[in-house]
């Protein structure tokens, strides 16, 4: 009989301060119905109790580094990794059984090189800042995707692994630099969405902090600009809340969604200010 070869996959987590969210992340990932892989995380300088949590998982390799960003953290991952395919996930993630196998699918038939998942819902649906905030379908308008999760790992050292500098950005970097978008999966997770005032603004401040919008590299022009787009924030603003309205089918989230707006834009409005003061943000 002839013994088909199962190749070894590495998923590599980065944490920082996951206390909350990674061990339903780890829990899901170890009951995946593909056995040949290993689960590298890699604590970003973490201070709640995420590296106690993670250690209570004895199947689980563990790295840690001073928080430096994702980035990086999943860069040292892949220089530990043994697989012959890596699957980069968050911890605030959580897996069907068949993650990996459908990740990873296209890859095993000889299609592509890389794949994302095709759905991010909502895990933390019972929570109106998380349902603003809403499922990510990370794909274009072409079906697919400007970040690579799963990629062989061949690949991906030949690009140069990702880029740090690129802040909120950095897991786009692979497909800047082969100027190949990732081909969609059949795969799909959980994801807890920010679910508070403040961790909505945090989120799009880093996300806006990370936006290429700027041509010159002189300060007061930038800013200019800001100034004077200011007033397009809110015409985002309202395009956003219909689409959560129609979304929803609910009249309570007229409110809802101008109040999610309010802040998920000053947010990435500020970010962007961050950015022409001081610079992206890797971490």
């Amino acid at each position: 009989m002839v013994q088909i070869k199962i190749p070894k996959v590495s998923v590599i987590i980065p944490t920082y301060n996951e206390e909350d969210n990674v061990y339903k992340c780890i829990e899901t990932m170890l009951n995946q119905n593909y056995s040949n892989f290993e689960l590298i995380v890699v604590d970003d300088g973490s201070t709640d109790k995420t590296v106690e949590i993670v250690k209570s998982f004895k199947k689980v390799k563990l790295l840690k580094q001073n928080h430096k960003g994702p980035g990086i953290a999943r860069n040292l991952g892949t220089k530990h990794s043994k697989g012959e395919i890596l699957i980069f996930v968050d911890a605030d993630m959580k897996f069907p059984k068949n993650y990996i196998k459908n990740s990873i699918k296209k890859i095993l038939d000889g299609k592509v090189w890389g794949t994302i998942h095709y759905m991010e819902k909502i895990a933390n649906n019972d929570n109106f800042w998380a349902r603003c905030w809403g499922p990510v379908i990370p794909l274009d308008k072409e079906g697919k995707g400007l970040i690579y999760r799963t990629i062989t790992k061949k690949k991906f050292l030949e690009y140069g692994m990702f880029d740090p500098e690129e802040g909120y950005a950095d897991d786009q970097s692979i497909m800047k630099k082969s100027g190949i978008k990732a081909e969609p999966s059949n795969a799909w997770c959980y994801h807890n969405n920010p679910d508070s005032a403040k961790e909505v603004f945090l989120q799009s401040r880093w996300i806006g902090n990370s936006y290429s919008l700027f041509l010159l590299d002189v300060p007061l022009i930038n800013l200019l600009f800001l100034i004077i787009s200011y007033p397009l924030m809110y015409l985002l603003m309202l395009k956003k809340s219909l689409k959560i309205i129609i979304r929803e089918k609910s009249v309570k989230y007229l409110f809802y969604s101008l109040l999610f707006g309010l802040v998920a834009y000053h947010g990435r409005y500020a970010g962007m200010l961050g950015r022409v003061f001081g610079g992206k943000k890797v971490k």
